[in-house]
């Protein structure tokens, strides 16, 4: 989503959507218009988190609210997480470094 919003805003023929406004009459909806069906995969961010299922559905994949699956998706995400490389002696340096600024400064926790 960030990727998408950082792409910043485009004013074109295709995002003023004139095309959709032509096809349509006075109180119609646009989900019909070819304008709809070229852009509707790419148009908005589908989060991973929220349940699009019927209620039907939800009851029998277990009722999960928000934080639940929040949950669920963080532990997954932890258990998948590969440490990437580090040369040892840019962590040794690092290390260092967070030393050295520890002890040039006060303790501000009290």
């Amino acid at each position: 989503m960030l990727h998408r919003m950082f792409e910043g805003l485009t004013i074109d023929e295709n995002s003023l959507a004139s095309s959709a406004f032509k096809e349509n009459s006075p109180g119609e909806n646009f989900l019909g218009t070819q304008h709809t069906a070229e852009n509707f995969e790419t148009a908005n961010y589908r989060a991973e988190l929220p349940d699009n299922n019927s209620y039907e559905q939800w009851v029998e994949d277990g009722s999960k609210d928000a934080e639940q699956r929040a949950y669920e998706r963080w532990n997954q995400m932890l258990k998948e997480y590969i440490e990437p490389p580090l040369d040892e002696s840019i962590d040794e340096a690092l290390i260092d470094y967070m030393a050295k600024k520890k002890e040039s400064m006060e303790d501000e926790w009290y």
